[in-house]
């Protein structure tokens, strides 16, 4: 595998990594408002520095709400992320190499199950994965995704 093939490799499995952060964070927030609940079932409004009272579960909401802004920034650049991953695979020419690679990067199959679904060895799989991360690396389609990314 060539340096350039490696980075289109990485490139591609971000999309991955994008959806396991985005996971995270609406586990994140659901915790959150869990605890909210458990604590307001538990307490009354509690008193705070300098003699003012507030409730534990305004102090959730807004943690809640800045929670929810990030997720939201996360899932608009999982989109665009997305987006441009769908535009290079489609970007192959030769049918077969594009579904390896819309299965693996796009729906987050494993190899086995590429195998099983295409009814392939692993051998063929891997071979047409290869060909097609080197179809993406010489499309322009690359070319300007890379540029977009550096700038």
């Amino acid at each position: 595998m060539t340096n350039k093939q490696f980075e289109v490799k990485e490139y591609l499995s971000s999309l991955r990594f994008a959806e396991k952060m985005i996971e995270i964070k609406l586990e994140k927030i659901e915790e959150t408002r869990e605890l909210a609940l458990r604590v307001n079932q538990a307490l009354n409004p509690v008193k705070v520095q300098g003699g003012q009272r507030k409730n534990i579960v305004e102090e959730v909401a807004i943690k809640v709400a800045g929670l929810t802004q990030q997720l939201e920034k996360q899932v608009d650049e999982y989109k665009e992320l997305q987006s441009s991953i769908v535009e290079l695979v489609n970007s192959i020419s030769h049918e077969v190499q594009k579904k390896v690679m819309e299965l693996r990067y796009i729906h987050f199959k494993k190899w086995e199950d590429i195998m099983e679904i295409m009814n392939y060895s692993k051998e063929n799989v891997m071979k047409l994965h290869a060909k097609g991360l080197k179809a993406i690396c010489d499309s322009g389609v690359w070319k300007e995704i890379k540029i977009k990314r550096l700038h």
